[in-house]
């Protein structure tokens, strides 16, 4: 018998003793304590001894614990189908976390483990967005703004500096620059005779979260957090090969910067050429910034075979408030207005007036961007916002997580029982349990005020965003926020039955190995037992 074999029988035998173990225990206690009054039996159908002692799911007592009972009740076929589907092997030696509540009556389909702590990732940033939308407002909008102190006779020149100041719009792009330039040029200016200054105090100088990997660079997904952003604090590198072995690959750079420097030590092969590791060419080709070194000098390696596809690599910079104004005195010299001094960083002074502005979308639009394609750097800067707008000055994550908090105390969840250190859910920091998702889904979906803009935030599944591949046939009935790095893999949000009920889910699965596509099977497989899910006849 082979080892998988074998650990099926295993599986299956302490599968079966966990659904005994609960009915062995309610009889043992029941005889115990002589009556039946120390049980009592809440509408969700959860069984919990008046000393709060039960036995969860996995037959182990513990203290505190609040699980499903095994196959009791409206809902047996579909907890036991659900049981079935976390057999699945790509979850051996892995942790689960699920529980699935019924918005309309308060009832819980499942739960498993539901009260441990898990670690996030990116549903984190469901905690961010919908505290946004209910402290700055659905309506609100980021600023970035252009001043002077002094201009010359006429307002044909500025006689000192010109600032530009960040106050975290994170959708901020070239063409939003090049706008504020063709601004100030319609206003008569044709000369600057002092500097650009970039103003990025608005936020605090942290460029990175609390607990974020040392290592994780180079990549947009880990862009530097700044109040002074710009497409992302990315640029976007094409590759494109040569027509034949040996050609030189060309690079190109979005938008066109001297802010970085490229380094071209890319070539050309033939299609039929090895480089004696039987590997193909095309993923030995990279682009990465030199982030050791704290360098935007970007350096392309490696082969690409002869005549294939452009290829395209973001990567983010170094000191992004610079980059910014980079971008910015640039589209000045395009619109012919010239500048005396140099790029630097400081404060606009005392006395400075206003003399062009970028106002961005509205907050329901950027959330979109955070939830339905999981923007990291969004997701931070709208975390500082909340703080600056709450707390003063410079925006922090401290004073944006304790604004969200107190949201999410508002709203009766129990901030006592998580972690939260950053806006993103990218810290190993954050830990989170399935019942406080529930909780917070449950909570929001009460609250007309902002329940429309979040739920239109999330992906659709089968549709756009992170869930765009998955849950294809659907139908828009599964709205939701995944999360994952490695070893962990979560989604939370909301489905619809084929009755039309709405319900709560939360997924959370860690401590696995390898690729998440399996594991992403299984918590598809089971938000489909949601979809399918009748009242009487599968319950």
């Amino acid at each position: 018998m082979d080892l998988i074999s074998k650990y099926a029988i295993m599986r299956d035998t302490v599968y079966g003793l966990r659904v005994l173990a609960p009915l062995l225990y309610l009889l043992f206690a029941a005889g115990c304590a002589g009556s039946a009054a120390n049980f009592v039996a809440p509408a969700g159908g959860v069984v919990t001894p008046a000393n709060n002692v039960i036995a969860p799911a996995m037959g182990v007592v513990t203290a505190g614990s609040v699980v499903t009972p095994a196959y009791e009740g409206p809902y047996d076929n579909f907890r036991r189908d659900i049981d079935a589907e976390l057999k699945d092997p790509s979850l051996y030696r892995s942790r689960t976390g699920i529980k699935i509540v019924s918005l309309k009556t308060g009832d819980v389909f499942y739960s498993r483990d539901s009260h441990l702590l898990f670690h996030p990732a990116s549903t984190l940033k469901l905690f961010t967005t919908s505290a946004a939308l209910a402290q700055l407002g659905p309506g609100f909008r980021f600023r970035t703004v252009l001043y002077a102190v002094h201009t010359g006779s006429g307002g044909s020149s500025v006689s000192g500096s010109v600032y530009l100041k960040g106050y975290a719009d994170p959708v901020l792009a070239t063409g939003d620059l090049r706008a504020l330039a063709r601004d100030l040029k319609d206003s008569g200016v044709r000369a600057i005779k002092g500097d650009v200054v970039c103003d990025d105090t608005y936020l605090d100088d942290l460029p990175r979260g609390r607990g974020w990997m040392w290592d994780d660079a180079s990549s947009c997904s880990y862009a530097e957090i700044n109040a002074l952003t710009v497409n992302g604090n990315c640029v976007t590198i094409g590759a494109k090969a040569g027509k034949r072995a040996a050609d030189a690959v060309s690079l190109s750079v979005e938008p066109r910067t001297s802010y970085v420097e490229l380094v071209n030590e890319g070539t050309t092969v033939s299609s039929v050429s090895s480089n004696g590791g039987g590997r193909d060419f095309i993923h030995d080709f990279s682009v990465v910034r030199k982030w050791r070194e704290g360098s935007n000098r970007i350096v392309a390696t490696g082969w690409l075979m002869a005549d294939s596809d452009e290829r395209t690599f973001h990567v983010e910079v170094a000191e992004p408030s610079l980059y910014a104004c980079t971008i910015f005195k640039e589209a000045l010299d395009s619109e012919g207005v010239k500048i005396s001094g140099t790029i630097r960083r400081g404060q606009v002074p005392a006395g400075a007036k206003e003399v062009a502005a970028h106002v961005s979308p509205p907050l329901t639009e950027i959330v979109k961007a955070v939830n339905k394609r999981s923007v990291n750097l969004f997701a931070e800067l709208i975390l500082k916002a909340i703080g600056a707008q709450g707390d003063g000055v410079p925006g922090t994550a401290q004073k944006g997580i304790k604004r969200v908090k107190e949201f999410l105390a508002g709203l009766e969840v129990d901030v006592d029982n998580l972690e939260m250190v950053d806006g993103s859910g990218l810290s190993s920091y954050n830990l989170v349990s399935p019942d406080i998702f529930i909780e917070l889904l449950g909570a929001v979906y009460a609250q007309p005020k902002i329940r429309d803009a979040f739920m239109a935030s999330l992906s659709i599944a089968g549709t756009d965003g992170t869930m765009r591949d998955r849950l294809t046939d659907s139908s828009g009935k599964v709205k939701a926020k995944t999360g994952f790095f490695s070893g962990t893999c979560t989604v939370s949000g909301y489905a619809v039955t084929v009755d039309g009920e709405p319900v709560a889910f939360s997924i959370m699965m860690e401590n696995f190995l390898g690729p998440p596509d399996g594991v992403k099977a299984v918590q598809d497989r089971v938000i489909s037992r949601i979809l399918s899910f009748k009242r009487g006849k599968t319950g």
